[in-house]
């Protein structure tokens, strides 16, 4: 249900099953191990995020570097992002019988990264990989990240925009829509193509340096000029201004939300009769089981209209 069904909520797997925010427990975030357990969790489809490497491949990456060991000491370093990063044997913080380093993060409340090691680990993935050893009826929303502190020049835009088209074209079975919270590569992305929905993606920040990106009203504009197909909102400016959800969907858009409120069950329902078609969450399970249920009930909404329609599974 939701996104391109005429009634229902989707629920959308937060970087597969959900995202790491300690190491720990739990399986390593944009891996198929987290794809695949989020879609036996209940979920449609699952979120994740997309970078084009050095060496021009589309792999799952979240981060806007990658941060590893550089001697034993344990001084960090980052470093371009390349398939070849997950074999590098000169590295000190290889590991010969796994052959695998150890990526560092800096999570919440941390002020230095700290190893990134997950109970269940798993590959960094490509696009490809993703695309062709995961379940079939799985729809994938995908994030098409870029640095916002070192602005990508259009000529480099296009082309790693044009190399994660590419790859999703050769699954032309799967159901796929992208977004971005950069306006630019997503409109882009709607310009070079007409076979995937593209939508944008707001953290409704009221200073923001773009301001494109300071509203929902603003991501609305930016969706019904460049010919998007919906918003993607931080749900708490959604649960904190509800007639944006109304302005959204009388536009003729779709709406999803992101963020940690989606899990929390109870105010995801309250989003469902609002009319949100997506909900992108860290609770998975919980949330399917409770969208599941009779009790939720979308009312009389009339369904929005996507300008593009996503691919249909055979």
């Amino acid at each position: 249900p939701g996104l391109f069904e005429p009634a229902g909520c989707a629920v959308i797997g937060h970087r597969g099953l959900q995202a790491n925010r300690a190491s720990g427990a739990g399986i390593r975030e944009n891996t198929l191990a987290s794809f695949n357990a989020a879609s036996a969790g209940g979920a449609e489809w699952c979120e994740f995020d997309v970078q084009v490497t050095a060496d021009g491949v589309p792999v799952a990456w979240h981060d806007d570097v990658v941060i590893i060991p550089s001697n034993a000491l344990g001084v960090e370093k980052t470093v371009p992002l390349t398939t070849d990063d997950e074999d590098d044997e000169d590295d000190d913080d290889y590991d010969e019988d796994d052959n695998k380093v150890t990526f560092y993060r800096v999570f919440g409340g941390d002020l230095e990264p700290q190893p990134w090691v997950m109970e269940v680990e798993d590959e960094i993935p490509t696009l490809a990989q993703i695309l062709g050893n995961t379940p079939k009826e799985l729809g994938f929303n995908i994030e098409l990240k870029f640095d916002e502190e070192n602005s990508c020049e259009t000529r480099r835009l296009v082309a790693e925009l044009r190399a994660i088209l590419a790859v999703c074209m050769a699954q032309p079975s799967r159901r796929i829509v992208f977004s971005s919270f950069d306006p630019d590569a997503a409109l882009l992305m709607r310009a070079i193509q007409g076979s995937y929905p593209v939508m944008i993606l707001t953290d409704a920040e009221p200073h923001h340096v773009d301001p494109r990106r300071r509203s929902v009203a603003a991501a609305m504009e930016v969706a019904l000029e460049g010919g998007l197909c919906g918003v993607v909102s931080n749900v708490k400016a959604i649960i904190s201004r509800p007639s944006d959800a109304t302005d959204v969907r009388d536009s003729g858009l779709l709406l999803a939300t992101y963020g940690e409120g989606n899990d929390d069950v109870a105010a995801s329902s309250t989003q469902v009769e609002l009319g949100v078609f997506g909900i992108i969450t860290d609770a998975v399970p919980a949330v399917a089981k409770k969208f599941n249920a009779t009790t939720v009930n979308p009312g009389n909404l009339a369904p929005a209209l996507a300008p593009l329609v996503s691919p249909s599974v055979d």
